[in-house]
């Protein structure tokens, strides 16, 4: 992962669902920090796109110009889940902390020491 603030970090997941789940959760990790939404330039077979990652773990594709359209009222919220890292159970892409086992960062796919893995998300 990639950042205009932060060193290029080596990523690593069992499959290419957790893979996007562990970057999707660790945007909103930095949107509830920072209070607002946070821009996610992706690269894939499909081109490169912009994301929107609101801090609740809400994913909206980005139009060109960086603006998004404007959902329908009845338009649900989807967030998406994905199995703890530690404990394989499912858990909300919001969630700061397994609420089965309890590990912190349930979707960390951040490659390196454990200490590292351990970060206290608000």
């Amino acid at each position: 992962m990639n950042s205009r603030s932060a060193e290029p970090r080596a990523l690593i997941a069992a499959d290419t669902a957790r893979m996007r789940a562990g970057i999707i959760a660790r945007c909103a990790a930095i949107g509830r920090q920072v209070g607002r939404p946070v821009r996610l330039t992706v690269a894939d077979v499909d081109g490169t796109y912009q994301l929107g990652i609101h801090p609740d773990a809400f994913v909206q594709i980005l139009n060109p110009d960086g603006t998004v359209d404007d959902a329908p009222e009845s338009a649900q919220r989807i967030i998406g889940d994905s199995p703890c890292r530690h404990c394989s159970k499912p858990q909300s892409l919001r969630n700061n902390y397994c609420t089965f086992c309890g590990v912190k960062s349930p979707h960390d796919v951040e490659a390196g020491p454990a200490s590292l893995r351990e970060r206290n998300y608000q």
